[in-house]
């Protein structure tokens, strides 16, 4: 049953995020790249979590928490998104990268 209800919650979480690629891709949407790097970082350290306190049959959400924002900031910078980051969004990313690593 665990195995179970957590296919389906990775499955929701990956049907959550292909509307959002898709428009990314057409550039109907444009990310905001700092945030979706930083979101990726979070998800990979999230994910790194679940396995390594054994967590093997609801690791499928922890899996596209990291996934997901990672194929949305490449779509954006494979698609020319490299507009240069304000000061805000350099304080933003510096913060996270420091909060991260402090965890």
């Amino acid at each position: 049953m665990k195995e179970t209800i957590g296919l389906i919650s990775g499955l929701i979480v990956i049907l959550s995020f292909i509307p959002y690629a898709i428009r990314t891709y057409q550039r109907k949407i444009t990310p905001n790249l700092t945030s979706w790097t930083i979101w990726s970082f979070l998800g990979l350290a999230i994910l790194l979590t679940y396995r390594s306190s054994g967590a093997s049959s609801n690791v499928w959400p922890a899996v596209f928490g990291f996934t997901n924002p990672l194929i949305i900031a490449t779509i954006a910078i494979w698609r020319g998104e490299r507009k240069k980051p304000n000061s805000l969004e350099i304080v933003c990313a510096i913060l996270g990268v420091t909060s991260i690593l402090l965890w």
